[in-house]
């Protein structure tokens, strides 16, 4: 029995026959990839990982930037990057919205530790400071002497809290 020989079909072509999800995937992969472009080619003094390409839907492209002040930059380019998406896309792509997101381009895990660190910072009092507090509330008239103490027992409870 002789062998049957298949010719390799190109993959793009399969693709862009498609009508399933697969081609929405890869037209989409291949729009975000455009708009990449277009904005790194207009501006070209903003640095990549400031900001990145979202979401393209209907006919809005959203870009996350991670600071008001790179947003802002982006701001002033709006009219220049609008109009190449609209010739790159053929019209599909007019509007641009902007979202600020700081934290965007972190991992969740990240995020979550910098916040706890700045939890376990802030309610911290030293032994020091409470002995400081005892001194200032023995002057203090009688209704600010006790908030005073009571202020000065969080260290105490602090401490306890560590051991």
């Amino acid at each position: 029995m002789s062998r049957i020989e298949k010719t390799p079909q190109d993959l793009a072509k399969l693709i862009a026959e498609s009508s399933g999800s697969l081609a929405g995937f890869s037209a989409k992969a291949k729009t975000l990839q455009s708009v990449n472009s277009i904005i790194a080619a207009i501006c070209p003094d903003i640095p990549e990982e400031i900001w990145q390409v979202a979401n393209c839907r209907q006919e809005t492209v959203i870009l996350e930037v991670k600071s008001a002040v790179w947003g802002q930059r982006l701001q002033f380019e709006r009219n220049r990057i609008c109009q190449q998406l609209s010739q790159a896309s053929q019209g599909q792509l007019t509007k641009l919205e902007l979202k600020i997101n700081p934290f965007g381009h972190q991992r969740p895990d990240e995020a979550q530790a910098r916040k706890e660190a700045t939890k376990k910072t802030s309610k911290h009092m030293s032994k020091h400071t409470a002995e400081q507090l005892n001194m200032v509330a023995n002057n203090a008239p009688a209704g600010l002497q006790e908030k005073i103490r009571r202020l000065a027992q969080h260290a105490n409870k602090s401490d306890q809290n560590k051991d």
